[in-house]
């Protein structure tokens, strides 16, 4: 019930403001499924800059003004409509297999949070954690407090106040449905992905078959974005979801400028500075690459429309950039201590399993031309001989076709090809110059980078594929082969989506969960938990079962907090609460029980031992005088201090 509650609301939440924007600034494409992919884009804009500009103002939002102003907007939304006279059509082959798809990939993301109680691993505890500060406040905070006390608020949080609309419109704003509804709107963004990457295809190769396929390979072929669930990456997929649109838009706007493409662009790119900085990196990495081809076109119009849109858009972020450029972690970015170098030598690390994960060997193959078996690349036989196979049967239709065709061929395919590999060249180079020698660019690791790769080899390999069929049965016959092989990997890709849960990243079940309302209920309000706790990045510590949850979900103080702790406060607190953990952590692999007496000292009043939580210490608990056995179902232990 609680997803079915999040899919409705949110769909709703995103697509009303969008699809007034397209309407009002007149730059929705004739395409319905691109244009739905704008407009959720928009949507997606439209919420975190609205909340900026009331924070600004000094006012607060609540179930009632929320629900008031989005009544207001669905209102003008259907005069604009009905004014308009839009006349429903029926729906033509490729958007028919289209709503088919969408389907299929909205069956695969509910199958996979089948039984999940709560998003998962660690980046969804401090999602959770703003979600509820926005909520409750109504307004950006201060800080994080008072799950994260003496902090500093820097964290980019434009996903997180859409998330915040979506639970005042959807009354699911109690500790409880906060963490379900996160869950659920994060599938949703995830489903979406789908228009997304339809949005860029059409725009780059304007080829409807193409683009279906481009969003079939994104969202049931390749293992990421569907992996993000399982480390909670909401808010990188969110800012995901308006790469290809503003892309799209910036583009047409070079092109043939407009003044509501020009709104467009500034909208969409103030959004993406709320809601993801480094995805909007990536953005304008992009940008400046179409911004060369439009002086080589000598399209001085359409480059200074750009300029005034991407200037409008940091106009518009330029609050939050401002406050951004006055927090102490943005000043370690450009002037970083050895701890911090060593931090970030960590996370920017490349892991071939992220690199290699199921499927991206074979969507790298197709998008590269087979030219991947040539590499050094850790490949299997298989995969190296059908990607050795596939560049020779390119390199034949590459001859073959310069015979016949080569200016029509070099001016459709060869230089929109061009800008995305320069795209995804210049981006790995940005992110690696200190691999070369040059001073380190700390914006964007390579593993966020990585992650974010089938969305360009998703919309390559698709035309790769377009292309081939083209040039072996001709095009007339190349479009119905195309939608057929489209539906046929969808199905066959679905069947493999649907378990893509990695169990290692369930903390919290359904015993943690009711034990979590056990303690709501039962434990003075003032109580202080000591948790399950395992090693992190950069010497920081994350729970290891439902007992992370305890602070949001309970309401109730714990020695551990949300992750983004040693990120937000102060240096020498961070050191305190690191030591703790350190020794709890300690004592928990070895059973020693002398740590209880230090806990105690600490504040401490309960124990809680989750069903993952197996540690030597948890073993001789029932035997210590110190604690007695407060609670015991299903797997969780919750001690007390005598």
């Amino acid at each position: 019930m609680d997803l079915a509650l999040a899919w409705m609301a949110g769909i709703a939440v995103v697509w009303v403001p969008g699809a007034m924007g397209t309407r009002l600034l007149r730059v929705g494409g004739q395409d319905p499924i691109s244009r739905f992919g704008e407009e959720i884009a928009l949507g997606l804009s439209f919420w975190p800059i609205l909340f900026l500009l009331t924070t600004l103002c000094g006012l607060s939002w609540s179930v009632a003004t929320a629900r008031v102003v989005f009544a207001a907007l669905s209102v003008a939304l259907m005069a604009i409509v009905i004014r308009r006279g839009c006349v429903p059509r029926r729906p033509d082959l490729v958007e028919t297999a289209a709503l088919g798809l969408v389907a299929v990939v909205a069956f695969t993301r509910i199958r996979q949070i089948d039984g999940v109680v709560f998003p998962l691993w660690v980046d969804s505890v401090h999602h959770a954690m703003l979600t509820r500060l926005l909520v409750e406040h109504g307004h950006l905070p201060s800080n994080y407090a008072p799950f994260i006390p003496q902090s500093t608020f820097y964290y980019h949080w434009g996903f997180h106040a859409v998330v915040a609309f979506v639970a005042w419109i959807s009354a699911m704003t109690s500790p409880v449905q906060v963490p379900r509804l996160l869950l659920g709107f994060g599938q949703l963004i995830n489903m979406l992905t789908f228009f997304a990457v339809y949005c860029g295809g059409i725009a780059l190769f304007r080829s409807r078959r193409a683009a279906l396929l481009a969003a079939t390979f994104a969202t049931l072929v390749s293992l990421f974005p569907a992996y993000y669930v399982s480390w909670g990456r909401y808010t990188q997929l969110c800012g995901l979801l308006l790469l290809p649109p503003i892309a799209s838009a910036f583009w047409k706007m070079g092109r043939h400028p407009t003044l509501g493409r020009l709104v467009e662009v500034a909208w969409l790119g103030g959004g993406l500075l709320l809601i993801h900085v480094r995805v909007a990196v990536v953005f304008a990495i992009l940008a400046v690459i179409l911004a060369v081809v439009l002086v080589s076109q000598r399209r001085w119009k359409g480059v200074l429309s750009c300029g005034v849109a991407g200037a409008a858009a940091v106009l518009i972020a330029g609050p939050w950039l401002v406050h951004l450029a006055g927090t102490p972690q943005v000043r370690a970015l450009l002037a970083p201590t050895d701890a911090e170098g060593l931090r970030w030598q960590t996370s920017n690390a490349a892991p071939d399993d992220i690199l290699w994960a199921p499927h991206n060997a074979l969507l790298f193959t197709v998008a590269t031309g087979g030219l991947l078996g040539l590499t050094p690349s850790p490949l299997n036989v298989a995969t190296r001989v059908a990607a050795i196979a596939w560049w020779c049967v390119l390199i034949v239709l590459l001859q073959r076709t310069a015979k016949r065709k080569r200016h029509r061929v070099r001016r459709r395919y060869g230089w929109r090809i061009a800008i995305v590999a320069a795209w995804v060249a210049a981006t790995a180079l940005l992110i690696n110059l200190d691999r070369i020698g040059l001073p380190r660019l700390r914006l964007l690791p390579n593993s966020a980078a990585i992650i974010m790769l089938f969305l360009p080899v998703s919309i390559v390999g698709a035309h790769i594929v377009l292309w081939t069929c083209q040039e072996v049965i001709g095009p007339a016959g190349s479009r119905g082969l195309i939608m057929v092989a489209t539906l046929l990997i969808g199905i066959v890709g679905a069947s493999m989506m649907l378990h893509i849960v990695n169990p290692d990243t369930v903390l919290a079940t359904e015993a943690d969960r009711v034990a979590l309302e056990w303690i709501r209920k039962e434990t003075p309000s003032k109580s202080r938990f000591a948790v399950g706790v395992q090693p992190w990045i950069g010497g920081s510590f994350v729970g290891v079962d439902g007992g992370y949850w305890i602070p949001l979900v309970a309401d109730r103080q714990s020695v551990l907090p949300p992750g983004l702790y040693a990120w937000v406060m102060p240096q020498d607190r961070v050191t305190e609460i690191t030591r703790l953990l350190t020794s709890w952590y300690q004592a928990g692999q070895t059973g020693n029980v002398a740590i209880l007496d230090r806990m105690r000292r600490e504040g401490v009043t309960h124990l809680y031992f989750g069903p993952r939580n197996a540690t030597p210490l948890r073993q001789v608990m029932a035997s210590s005088p110190l604690v007695r056995r407060v609670y015991g179902e299903e797997g969780v232990e919750i001690y007390a201090f005598r």
